[in-house]
């Protein structure tokens, strides 16, 4: 494993030769066929619709800068925004008002600037949401206390977004079981999917359960927001995190029964596995300063590209498939230099881009549906989490010196600059000095 110069303040593109050519070819036809894909569409939400293609061409906007790419993101916010009037609201990051509130902020002062009042309003609906709640709820990034949080990170210096990120801690607190290797927080099954858990379960996956809140708290406490609690909470949670570690193969299970029971599973994906939980390990040592959690986190990660998943058929999303392990082995490049990382980044992509098929899907990517319940089948999926425009905004990270600050999405980042408003991320005009993170 070779180590090489590391600028910390330059996102370093790990792309280049044939694999970087298809991948500029894979997002010319994006570009191309996302926007048909989605004339017609009437979700507003990120995971699966408007709000995430909006942040895949805000991002290609100013990787090439062409004034319509910028333009459609504006227009595709806009329509969010209207869309979310018609129909019953939810909280909820990835599938509610909140992840339309975060990709509107994200944009910059230029597409907020008309539709700050319609987003105060939405910001005035979490927290009256969180002031009548009656704890245990829900606390997962996706739809739950973790992605109301994460809302309010980027909303920042808001008032009502301290507001919310105290507000999230405070039941956090209250919700944490204490142990004596640490603190965990226990899923109870009427607040969970996992039917196969009757009982409830403890989630493991950067999804739904602890590892997405140890990166979550380590935000908060970056932000200096409820710091001595927050910071109390992530250090209990990581002892507790890696005292679940199996000592034998060093494998982590993806939930834990109600009897204490581990439960194995082979995913090695961001949602599920090794490789997000090394990255939430990876913010929190960053934030904290701990040296031992950072090497922790950097021999995890390693352990994946060492060992890493071979069926000849992989998903290619963000959530659970190729183009999120690509993001994730860059942000381990970014962080340590090493060129390791940057190769297990290239070898995702290439598996992303080897299983394109252009004449199929979106350019030409769809998502295999094998859910219980229904006849497994292929469908065309133009979203974020787990569809085409995620698959690009990845694609761009390889191409581009622009950092893919979106990924704070996912947790695998945090604003540096809490200071005002806006981010700073997209607020300049495309191609412009200041355009980027």
């Amino acid at each position: 494993m070779t180590r090489v110069d590391k600028d910390p303040r330059a996102w370093r593109p790990v792309l280049d030769g044939a694999l970087a050519e298809q991948a500029r070819e894979s997002l010319e036809a994006l570009s191309r066929e996302l926007p048909p894909a989605v004339a017609s569409h009437r979700d507003p939400f990120l995971a699966d619709g408007l709000a995430g293609v909006a942040l895949f061409f805000a991002y290609l906007s100013h990787v090439w800068p062409r004034a319509e790419y910028w333009e459609l993101a504006q227009s595709l916010t806009e329509r969010s925004v209207e869309l979310l009037q018609e129909m019953e609201l939810t909280p909820s990051l990835f599938g509610g008002f909140s992840g339309v509130v975060w990709t509107v902020e994200h944009l910059g002062s230029r597409a907020i600037a008309s539709l700050e009042d319609d987003l105060a309003a939405l910001d005035g609906m979490v927290e009256d949401w969180l002031a009548s709640a009656v704890l245990p709820v829900n606390y997962d990034l996706s739809r739950g206390l973790i992605g109301m949080g994460v809302h309010a990170l980027e909303r920042l210096p808001r008032p009502a977004a301290q507001a919310t990120i105290e507000r999230v801690v405070h039941a956090l607190g209250r919700m944490a079981r204490q142990t004596e290797r640490g603190v965990y927080w226990f899923s109870e099954r009427h607040l969970s999917r996992e039917v196969r858990f009757p009982r409830g379960h403890t989630n493991l996956g950067v999804a739904h359960g602890v590892p997405g809140l140890i990166a979550f708290l380590a935000g908060a406490v970056s932000a200096g927001i409820a710091r001595v609690q927050a910071e109390a909470l992530l250090r209990g949670a990581v002892a507790w995190l890696l005292a679940q570690r199996n000592p034998e193969n060093g494998r982590f299970p993806a939930f834990i029964d109600a009897e204490g029971e581990p439960c194995f599973t082979p995913a090695s994906w961001w949602c599920y596995g090794p490789p997000g939980i090394a990255s939430a390990l990876l913010l929190a040592a960053e934030v904290l300063g701990e040296e031992g959690w950072r090497r922790e986190s950097c021999a995890i990660a390693l352990k994946t590209v060492e060992d890493p998943i071979r069926p000849p058929t992989l998903p290619l999303g963000l959530c659970h498939g190729t183009a999120g392990l690509a993001l994730i082995y860059q942000r381990f490049f970014q962080a340590t230099g090493d060129s390791a990382f940057r190769d297990a980044a290239c070898g995702c992509f290439a598996r992303t881009l080897a299983q394109r098929q252009p004449t199929a899907g979106i350019s030409g990517y769809r998502v295999w549906n094998n859910e219980p319940g229904v006849e497994p089948h292929w469908y065309n999926a133009p979203g974020w989490l787990e569809g085409a425009a995620g698959i690009g905004l990845a694609l761009l990270s390889g191409l581009s010196s622009i950092e893919p600050a979106w990924d704070r999405l996912l947790l695998l980042s945090l604003r540096r600059d809490v200071s005002r408003p806006w981010g700073g991320v997209l607020e300049a005009s495309p191609g412009q000095p200041g355009a980027h993170p």
